[in-house]
């Protein structure tokens, strides 16, 4: 319950000064993805991404920008807020969660930009300064300083964006972020793949990502036999008692066909 106090608290400092209407939008979204300690969400099966992320994270060779695409359902969300979550654990870098979603109306420029300016105003001691009368424009400059800007004291930052494909009047594109990011920001996004697209490549390329250095991306896969084990082996009794049969496991496996969303249901 601590945890999820603090989770809570990191994720929505600052953001409570524009309207609270918007962190209430927040956090009802990580409760879509975290559940609460009545009725937890499982999550499972991607030990390996984690692991890739966090390697992504403490490589200083690596770029700063991170791009995760998979298609729609495939558990993009579940898998970085569940990052974010492990990183609270962190006493050296300063997490920034924010989902770009239709669900929970946080798509639109005017909610997007002002909550992460309002956040980074908070890392940076410089709160009080927004409204939510300030036009998208104005927010996302302010944005744009702040990521250009050094954290105090030597901490580190971690920009996550989630869902990107479902920004409403603004759309990502190379001018979303300034050129050149203080050394210690690192930026993540997730998207699901468009019509036409084959890898996350594609994204890279419209984000202006695709130059030597610029960015990298993780393609996220069905899970796995084991995947599956795993998810069920986190859910409640009697079902984690599942994760020992195997011909459950296969069955699940087979009639999914490994997407987390359908596993889940």
């Amino acid at each position: 319950d601590l945890h999820n106090l603090l989770f809570d608290k990191y994720l929505v400092e600052g953001i409570k000064t524009l309207l609270p209407d918007y962190a209430i939008r927040i956090q009802n979204f990580i409760s879509e993805y975290l559940g609460d300690q009545e009725h937890p969400v499982p999550f499972g099966g991607r030990e390996q991404q984690m692991i890739q992320l966090n390697k992504w994270l403490e490589d200083t060779g690596a770029s700063a920008n991170l791009l995760v695409g998979a298609p729609a359902g495939r558990g993009k969300s579940a898998l970085l807020v569940n990052w974010a979550r492990a990183l609270l654990k962190r006493k050296d870098i300063h997490v920034i969660f924010f989902p770009i979603s239709i669900r929970f109306r946080t798509n639109l420029a005017s909610v997007a930009f002002s909550s992460i300016a309002a956040r980074l105003a908070a890392l940076f001691g410089e709160e009080g300064q927004f409204s939510p009368d300030l036009s998208p424009e104005i927010s996302r400059a302010m944005m744009t300083s702040y990521l250009s800007r050094q954290l105090p004291n030597g901490q580190r930052l971690l920009l996550v964006l989630d869902g990107i494909d479902e920004a409403a009047d603004w759309e990502a594109g190379p001018d979303l972020f300034p050129s050149s990011l203080a050394q210690t920001t690192r930026i993540v996004l997730s998207a699901r793949y468009l019509a036409g697209d084959s890898s996350g490549y594609d994204w890279l390329r419209r984000l202006g990502w695709d130059l030597p250095g610029r960015g990298e991306f993780i393609d996220l896969n069905p899970l796995t036999p084991s995947g599956v084990a795993d998810v069920l082996a986190h859910m409640s009794i009697p079902l984690e008692r599942l994760s020992m049969r195997v011909d459950i496991v296969a069955e699940l496996h087979r009639l999914s066909e490994g997407d987390p969303l359908v596993v889940r249901l």
